[in-house]
């Protein structure tokens, strides 16, 4: 696995702030590290994400952060940060870590309930490359609304081109299937009564020439029972399209036959129909239908069975969607850096209670100089500190008079200066302690 080209804190750096830049005092960048560092360790909420930073305090000092923000600060930071940024940054991190991992070009997409126990519930339509576990693209799935108007705004936001995409019934449609040709893309569809039409002509026609057809068959045995994969792949297409012009991009269709049998169980059997715009043999039509299961394996069960996705609790979808792009990103960071067979869960714990290292080779860390605020458009980095220290001068000007005539009219028979100096004393350490950020 080759090195990442740039560390991953220099590319949250380039997430823009929505907070106001004279009044930042932690650097977004740092506070999403904090996260992404505590998660890989174990942490599933932001109070624990506050504490395991402070007692790791000397890990952090090594990266230039010597502020740890309270569990408040991160989630605020996490609800203010662009989703669509955030995701796009560490997807393109990833790509350019692992991109010697990526051979097969095979995309499953399929929908998830990220938060099932908050008030606030979100459902996410996700894109997983299968070769290499990792999520290239999500999309938050409007209430009262469903799969079939998420998907193609997913597939409109991914470069696809070479791909092949696999989608659950649900995605059978002629428009998410002309999307996909448009971005250059090709498709592997499971055709069930959705479309009835097409799925009576394909039935008909694979009970009547089964003799005809390319074969192809596995057999496979474990967790208690035993399966036999039977498909029959077809290449014959013209009369198809003839009579669905719609589906008019149609290279091959199959029939998979399932034999399955548990201890005590008899045998039972499964038929499912398949198109595809794909020219595919027996053998790739079934790898790619296997494949495309991984995204339940490999990316829905572990983000709830080890980072807790589907137990969020949040009243901020903000946060919610944040969050869980980063509990993905996290899960496909472990399942690429596994040295053995052990559990993510044990895996977390080994980073946790080791040193800093083994997370700095992960994410390509490097110790790097804080960041001034983020200059307005057309204004440079030296331009900005110097209106925010004199932004920061007039505010404790200001104080200093309002404060001495306040304790002057209301405590005249007093004596307002101890008062006063205490006030002063508190907001130029503030202030201070502020601006030597900038320099």
């Amino acid at each position: 696995m080759q090195k990442a080209k740039y560390s991953l804190i220099e590319i949250l750096g380039e997430i823009s702030d929505r907070r106001k830049p004279n009044q930042i005092i932690y650097e977004q960048r740092h506070v999403l590290l904090i996260v992404i560092i505590a998660v890989l360790c174990g942490m599933k909420c932001c109070l624990h994400i506050a504490y395991f930073a402070m007692r790791r305090k000397e890990w952090f000092k090594k990266l230039n952060i010597h502020k740890i923000p309270s569990h408040d600060t991160i989630g605020r930071v996490l609800n203010l940060t662009h989703f669509s940024e955030l995701e796009a940054a560490l997807t393109l991190w990833l790509e350019e870590l692992l991109k010697d991992k990526h051979i097969r070009k095979r995309i499953a997409i399929d929908a998830k309930k990220v938060d099932k126990k908050s008030p606030n519930t979100t459902t996410f339509v996700r894109a997983f490359l299968t070769d290499i576990k990792m999520v290239i693209g999500g999309q938050k799935i409007p209430a009262y609304s469903n799969e079939i108007t998420a998907i193609p705004q997913l597939i409109k936001k991914l470069n696809l081109k070479g791909y092949l995409v696999t989608i659950d019934a649900i995605g059978t449609q002629t428009k998410i299937a002309d999307l996909l040709i448009s971005k250059k893309a090709d498709y592997l569809l499971p055709v069930k009564k959705n479309q009835k039409a097409l799925y009576d002509d394909i039935l008909l026609y694979v009970q009547s020439e089964k003799n005809d057809a390319e074969v192809f068959e596995t057999h496979d045995s474990g967790h208690g029972r035993i399966e036999r994969r039977r498909f029959y792949a077809f290449k014959t297409v013209k009369w198809l399209t003839e009579r669905h012009p719609r589906w008019k991009h149609i290279k091959s269709f199959g029939l998979l036959e399932s034999y399955r049998k548990r201890h005590n169980d008899s045998l039972s059997k499964t038929s499912r129909l398949f198109i595809s715009s794909r020219k595919l043999y027996a053998k790739e039509f079934l790898e790619n239908i296997r494949s495309h299961w991984t995204i339940e394996n490999n990316l829905h069960w572990p983000l709830n069975q080890a980072f807790d996705e589907n137990k969020i609790r949040s009243r901020s979808t903000g946060f919610i969607v944040n969050f869980s792009s980063i509990l993905s990103f996290c899960l496909a960071v472990l399942a690429n850096f596994k040295q053995s067979q052990i559990s993510f869960n044990l895996q977390k714990i080994m980073l946790s209670t080791g040193g800093l290292d083994p997370i700095s080779k992960m994410l390509c860390l490097r110790p790097y100089p804080c960041v001034r605020p983020v200059p307005f458009s057309g204004q440079t980095h030296e331009e900005c500190a110097s209106s925010c220290y004199r932004a920061n001068l007039m505010r404790v000007a200001f104080f200093f008079v309002s404060t001495y005539n306040w304790c002057r009219i209301t405590w005249q028979e007093y004596k307002p200066i101890p008062i006063f100096l205490v006030f002063f004393y508190t907001e130029s350490k503030l202030f201070f302690s502020y601006n030597q950020r900038l320099r």
